[in-house]
């Protein structure tokens, strides 16, 4: 299956999933999937969150199968995929022994993104290949 095909079927569960509560441990297994982008077997997590008047939030996870290191440019065409190229942001961190690469983005009800409040808190303007992100300490997210 190509990655535009399972974006989109990711996409679709995940709005119909955002009317249910976030912490839902069985939903995981519907937010998930193993795709292959270029040689590379990862794992993807994708999901929205919605903030009722605010807007909604989208979220993915992307993590390697059998590595831990991604580069940089499968991680980049598999958000921009997902998130498109406004107001990312970007973060990574260890979890029982993998690395974990998330990206978000806010969103408001019509779908305009919203302007990336990170930068503010410490985050980092950085770009690679074009794409323009905040990448962010875990410290600034928490």
């Amino acid at each position: 299956m190509k990655l535009d095909q399972h974006v989109a079927e990711m996409k679709n569960m995940a709005v119909r999933l955002a009317k249910y509560p976030n912490d839902d441990e069985d939903l995981c297994l519907f937010k998930q999937r193993e795709i292959i982008v270029d040689g590379y077997f990862i794992i993807v997590y994708f999901a929205r969150y919605d903030y009722e008047q605010d807007g909604y939030l989208d979220v993915i996870s992307i993590s390697g199968k059998y590595m831990s290191f991604l580069p940089i440019v499968v991680l980049c065409k598999v958000a921009e995929k997902f998130l498109g190229n406004k107001e990312l942001s970007f973060f990574d961190f260890l979890k029982d022994g993998r690395r974990f690469y998330s990206w978000t983005v806010y969103h408001k009800k019509d779908g305009t993104p919203i302007p990336n409040q990170f930068i503010q808190n410490g985050g980092k303007q950085t770009s690679y290949n074009g794409l323009e992100f905040i990448s962010c300490d875990q410290e600034i997210i928490m």
